[in-house]
């Protein structure tokens, strides 16, 4: 899948992404922008990254390793790269009984109560917690 965006042509020319547009800007009036196309992972990249330095380059993004994406198919959950078919099983038997509690618990927590929810966890299991997606 590719995506378009309008990007400022300054920015093409710096090899830098400041900023972009899904539609051409209303305030393009002397032909300052330019229609760009991206691949999807290009774009969560950019989507993930809005608050990104403007020092770094826009190739930076789409050079670095892929992150990983999650996937769960009932209790399972797996874990991949962008544009690989080979995932890894997560949730088997060598994950602790504390661990694969908490991801349970985690599974059926509502958005609005997971702040009270992570707040109500001890700094340990907070960081079994975290160690287990990274």
């Amino acid at each position: 899948m590719k995506i378009l965006i309008w990007v400022n042509k300054n920015d093409v020319l710096a090899n830098k992404i400041l900023a972009y547009h899904f539609t051409r800007p209303i305030i393009d009036r002397h032909d300052e922008y330019l229609q760009v196309e991206i691949t999807q992972d290009e774009f969560v990249r950019l989507e993930d990254n809005k608050q990104f330095d403007t020092n770094h380059k826009f190739s930076e993004y789409t050079n670095e390793p892929a992150p990983y994406i999650y996937e769960r198919y009932g209790k399972e959950i797996y874990r991949r790269t962008a544009g690989e078919t080979n995932r890894e099983l997560l949730t088997d038997s060598s994950i602790d009984q504390t661990t694969q509690q908490l991801v349970t618990e985690l599974q059926t927590i509502r958005g609005a109560d997971f702040e009270n929810w992570w707040k109500n966890l001890t700094k340990e299991e907070q960081i079994k917690l975290t160690k287990f997606w990274e």
